[in-house]
């Protein structure tokens, strides 16, 4: 009678403990493997990372990378890591943030916001680099550090005898990426080193064109006193004057008349500067080129 009493605990008690064993498992080992897993740094895609290094977004260029920090390896089908982006966007503080964190630059991206120190070192290790291209835009160095302001990354590269006429992958030159950007003391510089101030990227477009269109006075002025032309068509029939005319920019008008800018001239649509002011709706741009119309 007592031998089956013990038998009869003995097996009880292994029930209980079966019992909480199960419990257990079902309850405390699937948080464990949960804590186990927020310790894996969480995958990322890699596309917004390198969007918000090419649009210069710190803040969430730091929060991708605090959650994947192999982010910095990425690269997008032309080779381009978030380093290239921002050093091509001109974005300094990401491009700085970025190699703090370990990510490594190449020629271009030092061409345009260094280290000095590192870009020399290429230069004087691999002279030929001066003539390489990025693989995406087909840019040269000297490119690179025009879109950046870095005068003195373009000294060097055009004392190690990097071509000034060069054109990228859309026939933009170092001076029209120096229009793009606004460059006003690059243009000058650029001028002076032999870039020519007629020379049209795949849409037709000179620097005039592209300053105008970003309603650079200061910079019209320079180009202009430098040799461009005020009658060159874009790809669309375009001049100068279309281009202020289109943007209501009234002081640029009202100079490019008084150098003798065609008020009549037609654009591939047989559009006049005239026609593009009145359709955008800018009476006063109207007025002023109506007096200039034979």
């Amino acid at each position: 009678m007592k031998s089956r009493w013990i038998l009869g605990s003995g097996a009880i008690l292994v029930s209980l403990l079966l019992l909480l064993f199960l419990a257990f498992c079902r309850n405390v080992l699937p948080l464990k493997k949960a804590e186990e897993r927020s310790l894996i740094p969480e995958k990322v895609k890699p596309e917004p990372f390198l969007r918000a290094a090419e649009q210069g977004d710190l803040d969430e260029l730091r929060e991708l990378l605090a959650r994947d920090p192999s982010l910095l390896e990425v690269r997008d089908t032309a080779g381009w890591d978030a380093v290239s982006y921002a050093a091509w966007g001109a974005h300094q503080q990401v491009h700085e943030y970025l190699l703090r964190q370990g990510a490594e630059g190449n020629l271009f991206t030092e061409a345009a916001l260094g280290p000095v120190e590192s870009f020399l070192g290429r230069l004087e290790t691999n002279p030929i680099g001066v003539a390489s291209r990025d693989p995406k835009h087909k840019a040269t160095a000297l490119i690179w550090a025009v879109r950046t302001g870095n005068q003195v990354g373009c000294e060097v590269l055009l004392s190690k005898g990097a071509d000034v006429q060069v054109q990228d992958r859309d026939g933009n030159t170092a001076l029209h990426h120096a229009a793009l950007m606004d460059r006003l003391e690059l243009l000058g510089f650029l001028l002076f080193a032999g870039a020519d101030p007629e020379a049209a990227n795949k849409r037709g477009q000179t620097a005039l064109h592209l300053v105008t269109a970003v309603g650079s006075y200061s910079a019209c002025r320079l180009l202009l006193d430098q040799g461009a032309s005020l009658a060159h068509p874009d790809g669309r029939g375009n001049t100068p004057l279309h281009i202020a005319a289109e943007r209501g920019d009234f002081e640029l008008c009202e100079f490019f008349l008084f150098l003798g800018a065609a008020a009549d001239q037609k654009n591939n649509d047989g559009q006049s500067p005239g026609d593009l002011a009145r359709i955008q709706g800018y009476a006063r741009v109207v007025r002023l080129l109506g007096a200039h119309t034979r």
